[in-house]
């Protein structure tokens, strides 16, 4: 039987895929959204599959990959913290080995979908003895079940919640939550981060509204005319990136960070082509609300727009736009501390 609409499934392997390479993907999506397709997004869970795919055990892809791929399962990306962004290497979450499995005890913020997922991606740090790099390792996390996950909402200057914090208080996983090797959990999580980047640019569409603002600029004044012009070269120029990354995988490289400047990007062609039609002049700027026969700006599709999905997605030029978070009240973390002799 077919997949249902919410997978994306082209690039995994048989039986969870078509295993379609980069060309044949692009050409995929490419027909799909010539046809008026929608093309379902797993969000996080994008990156998850091909992480498993490649370094999880065949009980672990039996256990998650069928229920992820037809949506059921809801993840999210348990890897930075206060101190550790962008240096992920520098993450301070610790994770003990036990009789039972491993002991989990740390912070990590920045969390999107942390209050309704069902599993999570866990980076923690198992040997800190060893080379920053090499004393990681990648765990899978059960955020419905597992017992001393405090999930606390970051409040935002607009009254929404987009992100989280989330404190492991001594938490136990199974010995088998572990992806890879244990201390080989920077190799898995570049990967993930990898697909991440590849996720992103494969977003860089020009097929949301922008083409119908650029038919009726004829009637705009200069300013408004002068912004279509640079959202349009915008969206041109992220395409490219977009087509760039496709390319390095068709050549066998990987897509590195340069895919990833979608995501520095400080306003997006979508988001801003939304913003651009209340600034259009006259009754067409107006929209629906004209009582006469015009026919005002045209209607964005009602579908989630990459936009509306990067919210689900860590986005490193957010986090540098809000507030740093505190610890909770009585965790005396290294970070307070320097915090607190940097006040005496």
């Amino acid at each position: 039987p077919s997949p249902p609409p919410a997978t994306r499934p082209r690039t995994s392997p048989p039986p969870y895929g078509l295993d379609a390479g980069p060309v044949q993907q692009l050409a995929i999506e490419e027909e799909l959204r010539e046809q008026g397709i929608r093309i379902g997004d797993l969000s996080i869970a994008t990156w998850v599959v091909p992480s498993l795919i490649a370094y999880g055990t065949a009980e672990q892809r039996e256990r998650y990959l069928p229920a992820t791929l037809r949506g059921d399962l809801q993840w999210c990306q348990l890897f930075s913290e206060p101190d550790a962004g962008s240096d992920l290497a520098a993450l301070r979450t610790r994770a003990v080995r036990t009789g039972e499995g491993w002991r989990i005890t740390g912070q990590k913020v920045w969390t999107s979908a942390a209050r309704t997922a069902d599993h999570g991606i866990l980076l923690a740090r198992t040997d800190p003895d060893a080379p920053r790099h090499r004393g990681l390792t990648y765990f899978l996390v059960d955020m419905k079940k597992a017992r001393g996950i405090d999930i606390r909402p970051l409040r935002e200057i607009t009254g929404a919640s987009l992100f989280n914090e989330v404190y492991f208080d001594d938490v136990l996983l199974p010995a088998d939550a572990v992806v890879g090797e244990v201390g080989g959990g920077w190799r898995v999580a570049r990967h993930t981060l990898g697909n991440e980047r590849v996720h992103m640019a494969d977003q860089m569409t020009f097929d949301t509204g922008l083409e119908a603002l650029i038919a009726r600029s004829a009637g705009f004044d200069e300013t408004v005319r002068a912004r279509i012009g640079a959202l349009a070269a915008e969206a041109h120029a992220l395409a490219c990136i977009g087509l760039r990354a496709t390319l390095q995988q068709v050549s066998g490289g990987q897509p590195g960070a340069g895919a990833s400047v979608r995501k520095l990007v400080p306003d997006d062609p979508p988001a801003a082509g939304r913003r651009t039609h209340p600034r259009t002049p006259g009754p067409a700027g107006r929209g629906g609300r004209t009582g006469g026969g015009g026919a005002g700006p045209p209607r964005l599709p009602d579908v989630p727009l990459p936009d509306h999905r990067r919210r689900h997605h860590p986005d490193p030029a957010q986090r540098r736009r809000r507030a740093r978070p505190r610890p909770a009240p009585g965790l005396n973390t290294p970070s307070t501390t320097r915090s607190r002799s940097r006040k005496r």
